[in-house]
């Protein structure tokens, strides 16, 4: 029924927040390794007359903002665990085994018809077919117009273009990350050779890492974004 559907694409959501949550914390940490080298080396520019205690002072405020705010990540990561595992019918501290989610399939997104499914996705609406049962032989205005808005809400294409929308952002964030990935090895190479300091080479690993985990997300965003447009097709009309 509609709760059972509701319940099962919410728990959809909070696995997907979940991946992306170490998503996340892999980015703070990343960034977190980057202001630690920013502040040795300030460190070392102060010993040599190049930088002031006060450089040195925020350099080291600004790694421990971001410890500060890696300890915020994981308490929220640990929260959406704790949530998805009493949505799922375990105790609060268990530790299921939680398998990473699936790939989207990308050649669905051409093959989707959202005109074909327009009409499935209003024979199968929960609200219509709610208004429309209660409706009967009645005709309350306000119930006309309920079930119109229904059918309209069953009808609206924001989610397919949604879904067109996420496909092309994970498309860019591809591109990005191709070119991510060639500044890194060739930071990777200059560094063997000692033409690139550590700082250097953190910063266009910081770079990569966030391009890396940009395309990982964009990939969690897409598949919930077809997940949605399924259920819309089911009956179910979501927020997404």
């Amino acid at each position: 029924d509609q709760q059972e559907a509701k319940l099962v694409y919410q728990a959809q959501e909070m696995m997907v927040s979940l991946e992306q949550s170490a998503y996340n914390l892999e980015n703070l940490q990343s960034t977190r390794d980057l202001l630690q080298q920013q502040y040795e080396a300030t460190q070392a520019q102060m010993s040599v007359g190049m930088a002031t205690q006060t450089d040195v002072l925020t350099a080291l405020k600004s790694v421990q903002d971001q410890d500060t705010a890696i300890l915020t990540a994981k308490k929220s990561q640990e929260n959406a665990h704790r949530n998805l595992c009493l949505m799922l019918g375990w105790s609060a501290d268990a530790q299921p085994e939680i398998r990473e989610v699936p790939q989207p399939d990308l050649s669905r997104v051409d093959a989707l018809d959202p005109n074909a499914d327009a009409q499935t996705a209003i024979d199968n609406n929960y609200d219509v077919r709610y208004y429309t049962k209660k409706a009967g032989n009645l005709t309350s205005q306000d119930l006309i117009e309920s079930n119109q808005a229904a059918i309209v809400n069953a009808k609206d294409t924001t989610q397919y273009n949604t879904v067109l929308t996420t496909r092309d952002s994970l498309n860019a964030a591809k591109a990005q990350l191709q070119v991510a990935e060639a500044n890194l090895n060739l930071a990777q190479a200059n560094l063997a050779v000692g033409s690139q300091t550590k700082l250097q080479y953190q910063s266009t690993l910081n770079t990569y890492t966030s391009a890396k985990n940009d395309v990982n997300t964009k990939e969690l965003q897409l598949l919930l974004a077809l997940e949605a447009y399924d259920w819309n097709v089911k009956g179910l009309t979501t927020s997404n």
